[in-house]
């Protein structure tokens, strides 16, 4: 049930988003189909951008388990899985508004069939050459993504998944209004990677580890010393081992 509440109020803000947005356009420019396509997508593409940094803010997501009923309401312990819906959600809508923009064009083929010494229109527009570099960012971050390359590489996943800094900055040049959406998650996630380092500065110590007996996918055992850490139910905590993956 809470699935389907979360998601039927997540599609409907985005057809009122949506709506908004090509009723808005069409009343101050008299222009074709796709143009409104275009614009209706990049009114979703400001949206879901400024969602997608929400569900990777591990203490925002722990704070949520401590207020009551928010758990009717979304399944937060699926904050990745809402993260990758998302950012497919993105892809597709990407996809939309870049094909709609290019046939927005009268005919489409003048992009491509200009004249000889022409320079495309995508080379001598902001929007147009930051929307070229972050249709090459997306396509190296989501291809590293896949989860073939994460379990095999995860250090390439790690570091190319960070060319998200790059990517919103030029989100913020490509798009006028973008930054209006991103600037309040874009902040929840900075103040999130300082806990993440101010965290990470306390030592840990590993006492003892163990093979667990019976355990048919290899699983181990740590134990380890707690410094000023309070355990509850339900925790758990993120281990830094760069060897493992070359143990494979």
């Amino acid at each position: 049930v809470t699935k389907y509440l979360f998601l039927a109020a997540y599609v409907s803000v985005s057809v009122v988003l949506f709506v908004e947005q090509v009723i808005r356009k069409r009343k101050n420019v008299s222009d074709n189909f796709w143009f409104l396509i275009a614009k209706g997508c990049g009114q979703l593409l400001n949206f879901n951008c400024a969602l997608l940094l929400l569900p990777v803010c591990r203490t925002f997501i722990r704070w949520l388990h401590n207020i009551p009923g928010v758990e009717n309401v979304i399944n937060i312990d699926k904050n990745i899985s809402l993260h990758r819906y998302i950012a497919r959600t993105v892809l597709v809508l990407s996809a939309i508004h870049t094909f709609a923009h290019y046939m927005r064009q009268k005919p489409p083929l003048d992009i491509i069939c200009s004249k000889p010494g022409a320079v495309p229109f995508w080379y001598t527009r902001c929007a147009g050459v930051t929307g070229i570099l972050l249709c090459l960012i997306m396509l190296v971050m989501y291809g590293v993504a896949a989860e073939s390359v994460k379990r095999q590489r995860f250090e390439a996943f790690w570091y190319t998944h960070h060319l998200f800094v790059l990517w919103y900055i030029l989100l913020c040049f490509h798009g006028p209004h973008i930054w209006k959406w991103c600037a309040a998650p874009a902040g929840l996630y900075l103040l999130e990677r300082i806990l993440r380092w101010w965290r990470g500065q306390t030592p840990h110590s590993v006492i003892k580890v163990r093979e667990v007996p019976g355990s048919s996918t290899e699983v181990m055992g740590l134990h380890m010393e707690r410094n000023g850490f309070s355990y509850r139910a339900g925790q758990y905590f993120f281990l830094n081992c760069p060897d493992l993956p070359g143990m494979g």
